[in-house]
């Protein structure tokens, strides 16, 4: 076990032992590294004499390890392991239902993670997807894993009593599956050496030489790593996220933020919705020259995993290498104050500081970090609000926008390389569909990058947001990133915002509150769901005051949150009245309807299309006149006729309306479109014909105007 103790100690250096090829430079020989392990090693096993602090530490801190050795090799699924056993250690340590036994199971984790940490540094067959597989497998046990412990957290004694036999049956299948993939991982792969590093009976001789083995097989492919690329802190083995290699569009507020952090004290918080770049916009910053030299350390931590306070506390003191029993506020704000100058990035700090409950102490905690003036604070969360009780850097950093689409066109290309002859059409079209959330850019871009332009294009239209989300964690998985922002307590303690957004992923071209006023949507408070959206940055007001979604935001609510029938059809009988209205008072209706109507086409148009897939034949009668009405008005006002102009054929057909069927007649005949019949002169005698046997004088007095 002394490998992950030594870890804590070697801090950042041992991560370039860890996966990087090539040979250290001195100071950081093997002789340096033993001395410093020798005399480290002892007093700390001699102080660890409790069991329980001593697995789940050791767990912690291999988790921690293995995490850095994740991210910079980006291996598929296994971030998200060692997120799992991190956030499940303090759930441990605090429970006291069959603790023994939970203690087994971390063991047995601990040795998981000892063995896929063996595998990173001996095979080259770790992203294969078979061991992707397994890995992947080992996802799913630590979630079932999670959820039983929680659950057990959760509910009071009298009701565990009665859950006793449903608990241990889950606790025996979450056991039996460890078991399982250490199996696999010790016997299929043959990782022996890993099981035996993590037997906690063995001697610390015997594992410190075992330890040099690993370290001196490493050193001889060990390449060195800058050192400013290193989290500084001599208790953590953290590496910083690398420095972006394709970042574009984002100068001003780059230069704006270092402003920010090299003042004294330095308090920032980048917002916006999710997909918008904020973690990269903070790496960029992280490594930026100027920052890099006022601050000696620098730390960047994710709060994603942290529900609570005592969750966010946990995380940083996991971060800094402290022990587990010992992990306080206090014991980390007296660690900040004595490490001099630092900076550290709390990434997804909404993640604790969303739910009410937990928001107040979140705030508190944050107001006693930036208490410390030596101490630089910057934040990510998305949403455009900022936590109370900091005295934040004037002026705000602005919530981030889209990128300008030329900055969107050049990430594109270095990504998926230029459009070759005749794609850059569909080059103009893929930058549309991502509406420049820069998420979407990168991942559309890399898809592109080994599919083509075409192929991409062919995909989004079958698979929609699906097509970007094929990555495990958020900043690789569109679909998850947008989930969060839906998923979150904010939105979840006002039920009728979710019915907004679910309202908003079928227009467009947003909408105005007053509109949904006007078309009696049954969603009270608009106003305050309104504020709700845009505070955790799901949706935005633009400059004409309307309501609006991104383009990938909107698709993906559309298909996971689809707008119920109760919702959508007012707005659209709402909107088939004003057609009613700008269709029996001509020109005197166009100059207060026109804008109106006009602002609204994109939204009239989705909503009608819902409501023919959706309504019964009894309305499809008066869809159908709406959209003759508004096929009139779209050339009349944008000199072209609504593409649900060709659907009237089937219509005509399923209702048999003849009225509908005239008016049809009429339309075609008045905009010129007369290649759509086959006999003209015909058809307009029998139109008067059938207007003059009518009993609808005026309406079918309309019809003959429209055939002449």
């Amino acid at each position: 076990m002394t490998i992950w103790r030594s870890l804590v100690v070697l801090g950042d250096n041992l991560s370039m032992l860890c996966f990087h090829g090539g040979r250290l430079s001195p100071p950081w020989d093997l002789r340096w590294i033993e001395n410093i392990m020798v005399g480290y090693i002892t007093p700390m096993l001699s102080k660890s004499s409790n069991t329980v602090d001593r697995i789940l530490q050791y767990t912690a801190v291999a988790a921690d390890a293995l995490q850095d050795v994740a991210s910079t090799a980006h291996i598929p699924f296994l971030d998200t392991v060692c997120t799992l056993v991190l956030t499940i250690v303090p759930i441990v340590q605090a429970i006291k239902s069959q603790k023994d036994r939970c203690l087994s199971m971390m063991e047995n984790v601990h040795r998981l993670l000892s063995a896929l940490m063996s595998l990173c540094v001996h095979s080259d067959e770790v992203r294969s997807p078979k061991i992707l597989d397994q890995i992947a497998e080992c996802v799913i046990t630590l979630e079932k894993f999670h959820s039983c412990l929680r659950a057990q957290q959760e509910i009071g004694t009298i009701k565990r009593l009665f859950k006793q036999n449903e608990i241990t049956a889950q606790l025996d299948t979450c056991e039996a599956e460890l078991k399982a993939a250490l199996q696999v991982f010790s016997i299929d792969y043959g990782l022996g050496m890993a099981m035996n590093m993590v037997d906690f009976s063995i001697d610390t001789e015997r594992r410190h030489q075992e330890l040099l083995e690993l370290i001196s097989f490493q050193s001889d492919t060990a390449s060195s790593i800058e050192r400013s690329s290193l989290n500084a802190s001599s208790g953590s083995l953290s590496l910083l996220p690398p420095s972006p290699k394709i970042f574009h569009g984002r100068d001003s507020e780059l230069k704006q933020l270092i402003e920010v952090l090299l003042c004294e004290p330095a308090r920032a918080a980048i917002l916006g919705p999710g997909g918008m770049g904020k973690t990269t916009l903070a790496m960029a910053a992280l490594h930026h020259p100027a920052v890099t030299e006022k601050y000696g350390l620098r730390h960047f931590i994710s709060c994603e995993s942290a529900d609570t306070l005592g969750d966010l506390v946990t995380t940083i003191g996991l971060h800094l290498g402290l022990e587990p029993s010992a992990m306080s506020s206090k014991t980390i704000l007296r660690h900040f104050a004595q490490c001099g100058t630092c900076l550290v990035v709390l990434d997804n700090l909404e993640t604790p500081w969303e739910p009410l409950d937990s928001r107040a102490q979140v705030e508190e905690f944050l107001s006693l970090l930036a208490d410390n003036p030596s101490f630089g604070l910057l934040l990510t969360m998305r949403g455009a609000e900022r936590p109370g009780k900091v005295k934040w850097n004037r002026p705000f950093l602005p919530p981030l926008e889209p990128l300008p689409l030329a900055a969107s066109r050049q990430i594109f290309v270095e990504v998926a390389d230029e459009p070759g002859s005749g794609e850059e059409s569909i080059l103009d079209h893929l930058l549309d569909l991502t509406e420049s959330l820069p998420l979407a850019v990168s991942l559309m871009a890399n898809i592109a990058s080994f599919e083509g332009y075409s192929t991409t294009l062919a995909r989004w239209q079958t698979e929609n947001t699906a097509l970007l989300s094929e990555g495990h964690d958020k900043r690789s998985n569109l679909e998850k990133s947008i989930a969060l922002s839906i998923s979150g307590p904010r939105i979840s303690s006002a039920p009728y915002a979710k019915n907004l957004s679910s309202l908003l992923s079928l227009l467009p071209d947003g909408i105005r509150p007053d509109d949904l006023i006007a078309g009696n949507v049954p969603i009270p408070n608009v106003r305050q769901c309104q504020s709700v959206l845009v505070g955790i940055s799901l949706a935005y007001i633009d400059v004409n005051g309307r309501l609006k979604m991104l383009s990938p935001v909107r698709e993906y609510i559309r298909r996971v949150h689809p707008p119920s029938h109760s919702l959508s059809r007012p707005l659209r009988k709402h909107f088939q009245d004003l057609l009613e209205l700008l269709s029996s008072k001509h020109q005197l209706s166009y100059s207060g309807l026109a804008p109106e109507l006009v602002g609204n086409l994109g939204n009239i148009n989705q909503l009608i299309l819902e409501g023919l897939m959706t309504e019964k034949k009894p309305a499809w009668i008066g869809i159908g006149e709406s959209i003759i009405t508004l096929d009139f008005f779209s050339a009349l006002m944008l000199k072209g006729g609504s593409p649900l102009f060709q659907r009237l054929p089937q219509l005509i057909e399923a209702t048999g309306d003849a009225a509908l069927q005239w008016k049809y007649a009429g339309r075609i005949l008045g905009n010129g479109r007369y290649h759509l019949i086959e006999d003209p002169e015909g058809l307009i005698r029998d139109g008067i014909q059938y207007c003059n046997a009518g009993t609808q004088p005026a309406r079918q007095g309309a019809i003959i105007s429209g055939l002449l």
